[in-house]
């Protein structure tokens, strides 16, 4: 924690000398420190996408909520004569940053100085997620400097397929699942509908834990399929978490960017990410309430490395019954209890 502290306390740059921040997409690792940022003095503009600048407003209202709440219990518990603990950034903060955003649309070239361009395109990633195309002239020599972001795959539900842009000078990338090939998206799919009727046929519940922002949509969107294909067994299921129903309504409101599977089923289904037997569950109460089900259902919940949040009561109430099932969906860092 205090490495972490003092990483994000200490910029490597003077905001003084910014013209401008652009943002590849909302995840809390990319967008995060932007409050400490205009904290420092920056009053620049802050260029992404129009669901990037949507959902960055929801990660980063989160993060200053859940700092508070972290600051209040350690200084409820630190020790004597030592001094407070303050949250990294507060809510005024974040809304300092949001009136900063500059959302551009994609495909198009901005001009943002006489010697500067910028074109987004999509990065297949998140909603909003988008490759950088910077092109700059200096002294009459125009260089392509390209930024990916964080890539996503191609032929993933919703979104579309990340967007091949053309030659550049300079490729920043990131290489994370450079060296692992992955299962298609049928085969998950298939996996998930395996699971729910195993679960059925058991007696069980099935937890999820998952990502609020980009996993949760997912898989509640691969479920809406199986019960429009008419193939979901009759299991109730519920997304319990406050900041996945707010994600959620932003990917409802940008389903113009989603890619042709959405628009086909939109077609015929109003909602995609809604179905008869599918709940969001808004208070701690009625969280609490679902470990009396006795029947199966199935509980998509975070957080989604199983570090915090509603998933953990979830996880104590079923984690020792056979008849349960615990479906691990994304990315487990080294040490969290997920990874375990």
């Amino acid at each position: 924690r205090a490495e972490a502290r003092a990483r994000n306390e200490h910029l490597r740059c003077d905001p003084a000398d910014l013209d401008g921040v652009i943002l590849s997409h909302g995840h809390i690792d990319h967008c995060g420190n932007l409050p400490t940022l205009y904290r420092a003095g920056y009053r620049g503009p802050i260029f992404c996408t129009e669901p990037t600048a949507d959902i960055a407003e929801i990660m980063l209202e989160d993060s200053a909520k859940i700092q508070a709440e972290d600051a209040r219990y350690l200084n409820k518990h630190r020790p004597s004569g030592t001094p407070p603990i303050a949250p990294l950034y507060r809510r005024q903060d974040v809304k300092g940053v949001v009136e900063l955003f500059e959302p551009l649309p994609y495909d198009e070239w901005h001009e943002l100085a006489r010697d500067v361009r910028l074109r987004f395109s999509d990065a297949g990633h998140i909603l909003g997620s988008a490759i950088v195309e910077l092109e700059l002239e200096d002294r009459g020599d125009r260089r392509r400097v390209v930024f990916t972001g964080d890539l996503g795959r191609r032929g993933m539900p919703l979104l579309r397929d990340p967007r091949p842009v053309g030659g550049c000078d300079v490729l920043i990338t990131e290489s994370t699942y450079g060296d692992q090939v992955h299962p298609s998206a049928d085969d998950i799919k298939a996996e998930l509908l395996r699971i729910t009727r195993e679960a059925v046929t058991r007696g069980g519940k099935v937890i999820v834990p998952a990502f609020s922002l980009g996993r949760t949509q997912q898989i509640v969107y691969f479920l809406n399929v199986l019960y429009n294909e008419g193939k979901l067994p009759a299991i109730p299921v519920f997304v319990d978490s406050p900041l996945s129903r707010r994600v959620t309504r932003v990917y409802r409101r940008h389903g113009e960017v989603l890619n042709a599977d959405v628009q086909k089923t939109l077609q015929t289904d109003a909602d995609a990410f809604g179905f008869p037997t599918l709940t969001y569950v808004a208070s701690r109460k009625e969280s609490k309430e679902l470990n009396d089900l006795s029947a199966p259902a199935l509980i998509i919940s975070a957080s989604g490395m199983c570090e915090n949040g509603r998933v953990l009561h979830h996880l104590a109430h079923t984690v020792e019954d056979e008849r349960n099932t615990v479906v691990i969906v994304g990315y487990q860092a080294q040490h969290t209890l997920g990874r375990r």
